[in-house]
């Protein structure tokens, strides 16, 4: 008995002499053999499978999820809100396809966790367990150019109040769409342990079983549309031009006359609130974390 093989060993070595190996695959392996396109936003929508040509001109306000500022849809901090009011367009017929079969790959848990449009899968991996993935570009559609241009103009006429609604730092609306349909099978990493399952694939080389049958997954791929743009930060170069400035702004509350003539200038002659101001208050709204409170409204 002690002269016996390790079960998963033995399997292992079987199958690296016999089956074709499977890795699992890379973020850029991700990205190009289903095409992954990193300007677009991915979520589930089931209200959309019997027709996505409706998410076309579908628009998001985008908030603080936390109460920190976010700089860009990425953001961690960004929440989503759906506006009632869509941009009222047409789908352009030309830009819809047949379904295209894309790829399919081996993801685990690490790669869910590294990819936004696997993200989802992650709940469902533990450390030796794995996806292969089918998937297919089901549906695609885009805004006919007129229409959407027409319809852009007349949503910023009708909602001129939320574009000026200093909660919501940006607005986009939905340009284009893919729908892409992910059929998957689970497996687990076999360790010699039970009687494994009905079917076994080479994955990195180690025996993976799997008893479980093929799950269908919708997600949906829009393209943002920007209407309301996040707020540019002020950068220290774009209000400093050279040392000298510099310089003479680090003089601190004893030149603070010269100083806010300074900024006046430098801010398009908005009034600064001189009061109370020091030096490192000067330092930091120039760094725009108290800019603000240092502009009257």
């Amino acid at each position: 008995m002690g002269n016996e093989k390790d079960p998963s060993k033995h399997a292992n070595d079987f199958l690296n002499k016999n089956v074709e190996q499977k890795n699992v695959a890379t973020i850029k392996e991700v990205n190009s053999k289903i095409d992954i396109k990193n300007n677009y936003i991915y979520s589930v929508d089931d209200a959309y499978t019997g027709n996505p040509d409706n998410l076309l001109g579908e628009v998001y306000l985008v908030k603080s999820k936390n109460g920190k500022i976010p700089t860009s849809l990425n953001d961690e901090n960004v929440s989503y809100e759906r506006f009632a009011e869509h941009v009222r367009c047409k789908v352009d017929e030309k830009s819809k396809q047949t379904p295209i079969l894309r790829n399919s790959i081996i993801v685990d848990k690490n790669l869910s966790l590294s990819v936004n449009f696997l993200s989802y899968l992650s709940a469902e991996l533990r450390h030796n367990d794995f996806f292969s993935l089918m998937v297919y570009d089901q549906a695609t559609g885009v805004a006919e150019k007129d229409s959407w241009l027409i319809g852009l103009k007349q949503w910023k006429d009708e909602n001129i109040e939320i574009m000026k609604d200093e909660s919501v730092f940006c607005i986009f609306a939905i340009k284009s769409y893919v729908q892409k349909n992910v059929i998957r099978k689970k497996y687990v990493k076999y360790e010699g342990k039970g009687k494994g399952g009905c079917y076994g694939i080479n994955i990195n080389g180690e025996l993976s079983t799997s008893t479980e049958e093929y799950s269908l997954d919708i997600r949906f791929g829009f393209e943002p549309a920007i209407i309301k743009s996040f707020p540019k930060p002020i950068e220290n170069n774009s209000v400093l031009q050279n040392v000298d400035e510099i310089r003479m702004l680090s003089k601190g509350t004893k030149n603070i006359g010269k100083n806010e003539v300074f900024l006046k200038e430098k801010l398009g002659n908005k009034p600064i609130n001189a009061e109370k101001i020091t030096q490192r208050e000067l330092i930091k709204a120039l760094n725009c974390t108290i800019l603000s409170k240092l502009i009257k409204k």
